[in-house]
Parts: C-alpha cells; structure tokens; sequence
C-alpha cells in the first residue's frame, strides 16, 4: 500500500496513474449519476449506478431557515441552510425564475 500512495521509482507511479484510469473508465462505463433538485418535499439527492437508484431528502421545507440567492456568470445559484450545514444547487440563468417562484410557494 505504501508504494501506491509515495512511489519510489517512475513505474511505480506510472502503475498507480494506470489503476486511476482505469477507475474513472469504469465509473463513466457503469453509468454513475449524481443529481441535487428542489421538489414540494424539500431539496432532494438523487444518486443512481447501473439504473438502481437511491433518492435522499437533504432537507425539508420547513426545516429551511434561510435561502441565499447568488448569479456568476452563466448560472444562477441557491444555497439552502439549516444550522451550520448548507447545500447549494445551479441552474441556467434561463431558469431563474421558475426557480425562485418554486421556492417561494413552497418556501414559508
């Protein structure tokens, strides 16, 4: 394991670089999805490998304390908190209103 994680030698590294690739081809393969959306529950994970899915609430409405609204560029951000913990998610700019007329029916 040590010689995986401070090579001593070029073929050493070169091996490890080698496991990464071949890693990150067999996550592209299987099929690894990853989406954070807003429905009337509250902000929701979705994560799904090889079509077997497993959908998480991350937090309900009425635990939201806050909303910060943020633009950069090309994308339109909203981060929810709840104490300390905070999740963002982005949109196009596009929809940005759908968005926020969305949180605020169900927001309060």
């Amino acid at each position: 394991m040590r010689r995986f994680i401070m090579p001593q030698e070029a073929r050493d590294l070169h091996s490890f670089m080698t496991y990464i690739f071949v890693g990150a081809i067999c996550l592209f393969i299987c099929g690894y999805t990853r989406r954070v959306y807003v429905n009337e529950e509250g902000l929701v994970r979705e994560t799904s490998i090889w079509g077997r899915k497993r959908r998480e609430i991350l937090i309900t409405w009425d635990k939201v304390e806050r909303i910060i609204y943020s633009e950069q560029r090309n994308a339109f951000m909203a981060r929810f908190e709840h104490g300390f913990k905070g999740y963002k998610i982005s949109v196009d700019l596009k929809n940005k209103d759908s968005l926020c007329k969305f949180v605020e029916y169900y927001y309060k």
